[in-house]
């Protein structure tokens, strides 16, 4: 296996922090793009949402929380997309939690291999 090392750059002061209308519940899966040049996407579990259902906090691999938009707010440059968890296979949708991929087909082929089959 090969990795690149991609730095992500700190918003700068100042700068609004773009918070798109994503609507979850605890349980699902949040990715975001976190870097347009380098077509990064990462997942993260959904630990948080407000009254509305907007995601407040994902979850981190050490068992912190964070706000997702802080993650990567000034390089969102894709719409995130949202993956239920009524409509996964639970440990299958665990085991994507903090992966990341290189181009959003990527993202959405490997959530449909652990998508649920309609009876």
């Amino acid at each position: 296996m090969t990795a690149d090392i991609v730095k992500l750059h700190p918003r700068q002061t100042g700068e609004p922090v773009a918070m798109p209308d994503v609507r979850a519940v605890v349980g699902d899966m949040l990715v975001i793009c976190v870097s347009v040049t380098a077509g990064l996407w990462a997942a993260w579990p959904v630990v948080e949402v407000d009254a509305d259902g907007r995601v407040k906090a994902v979850g981190l691999r050490d068992g912190g929380i964070a706000d997702p938009w802080a993650l990567g707010a000034s390089r969102l440059g894709h719409e995130p997309i949202v993956f239920r968890a009524v409509e996964h296979d639970a440990h299958a949708l665990a085991a994507m939690g903090w992966r990341t991929w290189a181009a959003r087909q990527a993202v959405v082929e490997a959530f449909a291999g652990i998508a649920k089959v309609s009876s």
